[in-house]
Formats: C-alpha cells, sequence, structure tokens
C-alpha cells in the first residue's frame, strides 16, 4: 500500500509517522512524505531570483525529508518517494493523494499540551473532511511515546463504510503484542428515557407482561448482534480476535467512553458522507468522534458512486 505522509518537522509530524511506520511492512508498503516549505514574505521574494527561491525551498525540504527518514525504520526509509508541494499543505496533500494514488493519508493532529493537544489543526481537518482516501489522524501520546502494546478499537455498524474500513484492517501490518477489539453500538429499547418516578410506578399485569416481553426480545436480538460481531471479528486479523463489545445509546458517545475504557491508542472506523457534498462533510458520529476523541482516529470513507 502507498502512504502519504504530510511532514512539517514538527514533534507531532515525527510522531504521526513513528505511528504509522508500525503499521507497515516494508516489503509490500511505500510512504512518500509531502512538505510545502512556507512562503517568503513579499520585500524578501522580490529581492531574490526565482532560482534562487527554488534552491531555498528545495534545501529546506531535503532537510526535512532527511530528518524523516532518520525517524524511519531503515528498511522503510530506503525506499521513501518525496514530493514538494506548490500548494497550501491542506490543498496540496488532497492534490499529491489522488496523482499518487495513496492508500491512506497520514496527518498528526497538532496541538500540545492537556487541552490543546485535543484540539484539530487546519490541515489535519480540511484533509479528513476531503479526502478520498483513509485518512489516519494521529494524536500522540503524552511524553511523545508510542505505548506497548497498540489498542485498538474498531467501531463498526455493517455500513459500506464499515466495510473498507475492514478491507483496510487487512491491508496494514499489525504489531505481534497489538490488542484489537470490535464494537458495534445498537439502539436502546426505548428511544427516550423515563421518568425515574413513572418506571416505580405499578404496571397492570398485561402491561407488565408485554413489558417483559419486549425485553427479553431486545436482550435476544443483542445476543444475536454479540454473536454476529464476534465471527466478523474472526475474519479480521488475529489481533482482533478478542470478545467483542456491544453498547446501547448514542454512536459517538458510546464510542468515546469506549476509548476511555480501554485506554485506546487508535479507534478505526467509516465515515460516512452528507448529501451532495459528501466529499467536504464528514457524518456527526466521525466527526465528534475525530473532534473529541484523545487518541489516534483512521477514518475510512464509503466508496464514491457514479
Amino acid at each position: 500500500m502507498k502512504v502519504l505522509c504530510g511532514v512539517d518537522g514538527s514533534a507531532n509530524g515525527f510522531a504521526a509517522l513513528r505511528f504509522v511506520a508500525r503499521l507497515l511492512n516494508p516489503a509490500t508498503d511505500q510512504i512518500a512524505l509531502y512538505y510545502t516549505p512556507p512562503e517568503l514574505r513579499a520585500g524578501l521574494l522580490e529581492s531574490c531570483g526565482p532560482e534562487v527561491l527554488d534552491r531555498a525551498r528545495r534545501a529546506l525540504a531535503e532537510a526535512i525529508f532527511n530528518e524523516c527518514r532518520g525517524r524511519l525504520p531503515e528498511a522503510l526509509a530506503r525506499n521513501v518517494h518525496t514530493i514538494i508541494g506548490q500548494q497550501q499543505p491542506q490543498r496540496g496533500l488532497l492534490i499529491a493523494a489522488d496523482e499518487w494514488q495513496a492508500g491512506m493519508i497520514v496527518v498528526g493532529a497538532r496541538g500540545a499540551g492537556p487541552i490543546s493537544r485535543l484540539l484539530l489543526g487546519s490541515v489535519s481537518t480540511t484533509v479528513a473532511q476531503s479526502a478520498k482516501a483513509p485518512v489516519l489522524v494521529v494524536r500522540a501520546p503524552e511524553g511523545d511515546q508510542p505505548s506497548s502494546p497498540l489498542r485498538v478499537l474498531v467501531a463498526y455498524d455493517g455500513s459500506d463504510a464499515s466495510r473498507h474500513a475492514t478491507d483496510l484492517l487487512r491491508q496494514l501490518t499489525w504489531p505481534a503484542d497489538a490488542a484489537g477489539r470490535v464494537m458495534t453500538v445498537c439502539e436502546p429499547m426505548l428511544v427516550g428515557q423515563l421518568p425515574e418516578w413513572l418506571e416505580k410506578q405499578p404496571r397492570e399485569p398485561e402491561f407488565e407482561a408485554m413489558s417483559q416481553m419486549w425485553v427479553r426480545e431486545h436482550e435476544a436480538e443483542n445476543r444475536a448482534t454479540h454473536d454476529e460481531l464476534s465471527a466478523y471479528s474472526q475474519t479480521l486479523p488475529a489481533a482482533f480476535h478478542h470478545d467483542p463489545l456491544v453498547v446501547e445509546g448514542d454512536p459517538a458517545d458510546e464510542i468515546l467512553k469506549a476509548i476511555d475504557r480501554e485506554g485506546s491508542d487508535l479507534i478505526v472506523m467509516g465515515a460516512r458522507g452528507l448529501g451532495a457534498l459528501e466529499r467536504l462533510f464528514l457524518g456527526s458520529t466521525s466527526q465528534k468522534v475525530l473532534s473529541h476523541a484523545p487518541c489516534s482516529v483512521l477514518l475510512v470513507r464509503e466508496t464514491e458512486k457514479p
């Protein structure tokens, strides 16, 4: 698989590079590094010719690329492709991904410190919202040290996007000690919450019997969902052959809760588009998880239809 990594020489960018390197096989995968050198201010631009400017841009880019190569495993570093961007990174990464036919785009989430590290930068936001290819947005762990083993949560809902995420999971090379778990979020039996005082009210025998029947049917549906999810997890790489998680509630909220409970380093999920401008907007669940998850997020879109 061809993986395009946006780099800028920052610690966050290096962390993203190290993170994805753990999931790649030098024998089958190739990394391309994308970097857009900063623009010179108008006065400096006028005082030097285009050749000098071009040499300066290339020298700066090569310094960034060399530093990135030094932070990759040697086997991956030997076959690195490099791209010097001519546009703003947000646009340039998307163009490069299409032209290079990247199977995945990797960007750092940006931010530093306990609060701002949760906030997305403009590059990661734009790429995640607009890319055709899967996008891995990496949030570096505290101390910038990758955790071991890698803890991965996969949110599955049976959609086309989830099935495409399944294909990507099979293409990646998971570390031997990676611990993966699949989850799904079911609708609760009641759409709204009953007031506590009403729940305690005695019911007529007929209504009580009907209520218990509904509860049994709902529990049976959840058990069937668990069995289906368990069978599905066995089709994934060995790292994901663990007991699946079936919960009820709002999908985004429950996924975020599960990330905290599991101590996940990575959440993998499908991303649906919305309406005619589907490439410009993520669905509400994926957008909320991307914005609020404390870990890295891998988003896989539905395949565009002609």
